[in-house]
């Protein structure tokens, strides 16, 4: 602490009795900083709860209950997958998830990096000099004054989220003129105003936390998004699997038909138009029939792509699954489901942090609005003397105390940069308020959504069976009926589309509603604790 940048009153003994304030003055400006007001959100209050509802909890966590599949060589030709699997295997080998893993690990280091600014500081110098000086007839040197001088110092300097600045040093300087010197010295410098109290000195800090919390709900989010594209991507292969049986049924009824007009052609029953119809409809099927199996492999590579099973021959395995696409009605409240968002949702969490932080920098451009008047006070002992060890011989003697106490003042005349800053932060943390509210009513809106989506499916699985059956019986009667030659080979291959369609919605209706739930379920950021997943970002390496 240099005098040139503080106004300093001598000790003398007129003095002593004011210095008597100094302590008293420190301890209030330290209570004052002391007082501080945290931001509306923390990492702490935005967290989902600790404790996962029963109602909606996985039985066990999911790496109990499923093993991730092997890796895939040129021996394995078709691999039993089940839905547990699959997301086992993504959460482990997923490319996207390996990427997501590096956010938390460098979100950590923002706070060691922020508190450094209150770890403690050593300053040292040593140095070595020629010194000059020239004729002086008041100090009775009438010639030039040569010396050679060598010093050092060693300050070791402490900064308190107050504000507080401690320094403690220590000089020695010794001349070839026989003069040894060395001070010993405390210092504490407390800021008044500008940079007092630990709302203003602690917004870094506060600031990095929530910047690494930011980056672990930046993850929770990528895994949220991947188990979402694995379930779906799992139920898109199954819907695939299932037309492509449908197809194949298509396939049979119009070789049955074929044949059958073939025969009734052979007995003088059928014209050749039926037969050729019928041949036109067998080779519309099996088109069908290669665009399902073409779908398989389709979405085979999608699901390949999110669970990244490696191997050289990952891209041409097939998978057995083991899961078939059986549903079970599941109580759907919207106004549950709304709550259940705002808690879960980690966007919502980064949303609320990063309005913590606009708001922190707000309270920190204000602070630095205001004038810098800081309260300086030192104490040390100075030793001098012509002999060696005379440096440091008095540090012991009272007679040698010094005392310094003091104000520091800095303003600027017109402050315009500081209050350009402040006005930018305002309305920073304005539109980091609004945006807030935005993502919490568009995750509103999705929630409500994925709700009416559950119901829509869950209500045409009931219909989509009763027409299946239905058509089923109506192609029974339209084929004794062609048989009997009451009707056309048209009106029969239209109800045998109506058949095949009929079931291709079913079984759609049927994936629909369970991809609908897991849609709800990613909406309410529940997925994740409803599967039974945890989110550490080495665990389920």
């Amino acid at each position: 602490m240099s005098s040139k940048h503080a106004i300093l009153l001598s000790m003398n003994p007129k003095w002593l009795r004011i210095s008597c304030l100094a302590p008293f003055l420190f301890l209030g400006s330290l209570a004052v900083g002391c007082v501080s007001a945290g931001p509306q959100w923390t990492p702490d209050n935005v967290a989902p709860p600790a404790q996962t509802p029963e109602d909606f909890a996985a039985p066990s966590p999911i790496g109990q209950r499923a093993d991730p599949i092997p890796s895939v060589s040129t021996s394995i030709e078709r691999i039993q997958l089940s839905r547990d699997g699959a997301l086992v295997t993504a959460l482990r080998n997923n490319q996207a998830l390996d990427v997501a893993r590096y956010g938390p690990r460098i979100g950590e280091t923002f706070v060691p990096e922020a508190r450094a600014a209150f770890d403690p500081v050593l300053l040292g110098t040593v140095s070595y000099g020629h010194i000059a000086n020239p004729p002086n007839a008041l100090a009775g040197t009438p010639g030039v004054v040569r010396a050679n001088t060598a010093s050092s110092s060693l300050t070791l300097q402490e900064s308190l989220p107050t504000g507080t600045r401690i320094f403690l040093s220590g000089d020695m300087a010794v001349s070839s003129r026989d003069v040894h010197q060395g001070e010993a010295t405390i210092a504490i410098e407390q800021p008044l105003l500008k940079g007092a109290g630990m709302n203003a000195n602690l917004v870094a800090l506060r600031q990095a936390r929530n910047k690494a919390a930011q980056s672990g709900y930046a993850f929770r989010a990528a895994v949220l998004a991947t188990v979402r594209q694995v379930e779906t991507a799992y139920w898109n292969l199954a819907l695939a699997k299932e037309v492509l049986a449908i197809r194949q049924f298509a396939v049979k009824l119009a070789d049955e038909q074929l044949q059958r007009a073939e025969s009734l052609f052979a007995v003088g029953k059928a014209i050749e138009g039926d037969v050729a119809a019928a041949r036109a409809e067998k080779a519309s099927r099996n088109a069908d029939l290669t665009d399902a199996m073409a779908a398989i492999r389709a979405q085979t590579i999608a699901l390949v792509r999110l669970i990244n099973p490696g191997g050289g021959d990952a891209w041409s395995v097939e998978f057995d699954l083991l899961d078939a696409p059986e549903i079970v009605e599941v109580d759907v409240n919207a106004n549950e489901s709304e709550k259940l968002a705002t808690v879960y949702r980690p966007e919502l969490a980064e949303a609320r942090l990063a309005a913590a932080n606009a708001e922190l920098a707000m309270t920190g451009a204000r602070n630095d609005r205001l004038p810098q008047v800081n309260l300086l006070g030192a104490y040390g002992r100075i030793s001098h003397g012509t002999e060696p060890g005379d440096g440091i011989r008095h540090f012991d003697d009272t007679p040698y105390d010094n005392y310094q106490i003091g104000l520091n003042v800095r303003t600027p005349l017109l402050n315009r940069a500081e209050h350009a800053r402040y006005t930018r932060s305002r309305l920073a943390a304005e539109q980091a308020s609004r945006s807030v509210a935005n993502v919490e009513q568009g995750i509103v809106s999705e929630v409500r959504q994925a709700a009416i989506q559950v119901a829509r499916y869950w209500e045409r699985i009931p219909a989509t069976r009763e027409a299946v059956a239905s058509r089923t019986e109506q192609l029974r009667v339209a084929q004794g009926r062609y048989e009997a030659g009451m009707t056309t080979e048209l009106d029969l291959m239209i109800v045998q589309r109506d058949l095949i369609q009929a079931r291709i919605e079913e079984i759609q209706a049927r994936v629909s509603y369970i991809q609908a739930l897991t849609a709800l379920y990613a909406a309410e950021g529940t997925l994740l604790e409803r599967r039974g997943i945890g989110l550490d970002a080495e665990e389920d390496r």
